[in-house]
């Protein structure tokens, strides 16, 4: 029963991630979280009655411990060892991840590609070619699976790269990924704040772009619409205080979030060369 409540905490699915992080460190683990009477825990004015009832309603999961090590399933807390420091320090950490992969690859050196779903042709060059230059000098990506610039990243990361899911390993989205998705499983890193029943859900990846800077140490913007998804990285990633940049676009593309990004004080990816001697001046946390 080593990760029962873990994963009991894990399925609780209507209130915030930062809120779930602050009940942990109220109660330090699940299991102490769980113990306690209701009383005590209204007390401490983290949760409503209701949402109180709707976490002890929820159905209990017996033998997780064996059957996440069936499903070659690994569960990282926050307390773990392992757990990496860069993503602890951010607003709302997930307190717990679900991993399937090489799990030293979170050890690294991690740098976020991100962009569009609708990529160009000049996006996804730039995506190969600045993806290229950071596994040449030992850098990891990380990015979100999604098609366009997120598939692009990983393909081109000689599985030297992260996917972080809006969901949990029983699904596979987009399909069309499935081949990448299982390959990244066996020979990169995969990993989701979602036990693995969890459907993909268009809420879920807004979330997950926080866990996608996190953990990275500097951020590429590839590709950005005025309002996309995109742009929710960048702005997790200047949050997080980390280094944000991006790549300039024409000004008849679709891509004018990357240039405002620049105007507003991102570091401009002009060539290579350039863009190694920058991040490798970025602090590694």
């Amino acid at each position: 029963m080593k990760y029962n409540y873990w994963y009991e905490f894990s399925k609780i699915n209507f209130i915030t991630p930062h809120k779930k992080w602050l009940i942990m460190n109220h109660f330090k683990t699940p299991n102490e979280f769980y113990k306690q009477k209701d009383y005590y825990i209204k007390n401490t004015g983290l949760l409503t009655n209701d949402q109180l009832y709707k976490i002890r309603s929820i159905f209990y999961t017996e033998n997780i411990d064996e059957k996440l090590k069936k499903e070659e399933i690994s569960l990282l807390t926050y307390l773990d060892k392992k757990y990496p420091s860069q993503l602890s320090q951010i607003y709302d950490p997930p307190v717990c991840l679900f991993i399937k992969g090489d799990i030293s690859l979170l050890t690294k050196k991690i740098v976020a590609v991100v962009g569009s779903r609708l990529a160009s042709n000049y996006s996804q060059l730039m995506c190969r070619k600045f993806t290229r230059c950071l596994i040449n000098e030992g850098y990891i990506t990380i990015s979100g699976m999604a098609t366009g610039i997120d598939t692009c990243c990983h393909q081109s990361s000689n599985n030297k790269t992260i996917a972080v899911l809006g969901f949990g390993f029983n699904y596979c989205y987009p399909y069309n990924n499935k081949e990448l998705y299982y390959q990244l499983q066996k020979h990169a890193l995969v990993i989701t704040e979602y036990p693995p029943y969890v459907k993909p859900n268009k809420y879920h990846f807004p979330a997950r772009n926080r866990i996608i800077s996190g953990l990275a140490m500097a951020t590429i913007i590839v590709q950005a619409a005025k309002k996309s998804g995109t742009l929710i990285t960048a702005e997790y990633t200047i949050e997080n205080n980390r280094e944000l940049f991006v790549i300039p676009h024409n000004l008849n593309s679709n891509s004018i979030g990357c240039n405002e990004l620049i105007r507003d004080g991102a570091s401009i990816i002009i060539d290579e060369s350039s863009f190694l001697e920058q991040i490798k001046k970025v602090e590694i946390y």
